[in-house]
């Protein structure tokens, strides 16, 4: 009813205003009216530690089954133990909107608290989620070495070109020297769209522009046009002429 209403639409605007000490109304008014996403955003929004135990009540009742994913993205947003281990829970149903709702937020948020999380994932979902997970891992790469030894590895035991293309972008955001190596061979691999990455990579590595251009030179000879061109531009920019 109205009542009903007003509660859920005032619940997320204190949620909005993250006024901490409006938990309890909120919290209250969720647990006496009839499911609805703006209360579940609201608890999300204020982030109190008690919306973990809350949450994960409200993620067991069916009547608040639809909200299940609104109920992911709220749990990344409260900062406590029983909300990061609700989260690991919630990673694991096989509900691909919850999985996609999640990963999406850690990979715009890039906590560093879900590194783990997103770590576990690896290897273990569909492959649009996949690539989603090494998004959000990309946003790590440049301060967590883990994440760069984890996509290292995992790269070579990669089949997929469109998901080896996506840890390849992801590793040249670290841009790190001591990956000059890798990428390197990643410009001999088999499948164009990995070289092509491999170009792009190249070029935000912080090495020397020379070692860039020695690099990039023999795939001026690439069967592929967009790779030669890519490495043409780019050969430019780096002040080789002969491209």
């Amino acid at each position: 009813g109205a009542d009903a209403e007003l509660a859920a639409a005032r619940a997320l605007a204190l949620g909005r205003l993250r006024a901490a000490e409006a938990y309890d109304l909120v919290a209250g008014r969720a647990r006496s009216s009839p499911p609805d996403e703006r209360f579940i955003k609201g608890l999300g929004e204020i982030g109190d530690p008690r919306a973990a135990e809350m949450l994960a009540r409200f993620w067991g009742d069916a009547r608040w089954a639809g909200l299940r994913p609104a109920i992911g993205v709220a749990a990344c947003k409260v900062r406590s133990t029983r909300a990061e281990e609700f989260l690991r829970t919630a990673l694991q149903e096989d509900d691909l909107a919850v999985q996609g709702a999640i990963i999406r937020h850690l990979a715009a948020t890039a906590d560093t608290r879900f590194v783990e999380v997103l770590l576990a994932k690896l290897g273990k979902v569909q492959e649009f989620f996949e690539v989603l997970v090494i998004q959000a891992l990309a946003r790590f790469a440049p301060t967590q070495p883990r994440v760069v030894q984890a996509l290292l590895e995992r790269l070579p035991r990669e089949p997929n070109p469109r998901t080896a293309s996506c840890i390849i972008s992801a590793l040249a955001e670290a841009g790190h020297p001591e990956l000059a190596d890798a990428i390197e061979k990643l410009t001999r691999q088999r499948d164009r769209r990995v070289r092509a990455n491999a170009v792009d990579a190249v070029m935000r590595l912080y090495v020397a522009p020379a070692a860039k251009v020695r690099i990039l030179r023999p795939l001026l000879d690439d069967d592929d046009n967009r790779v030669r061109a890519n490495t043409a531009r780019l050969m430019v920019q780096l002040g080789d002429r002969s491209a």
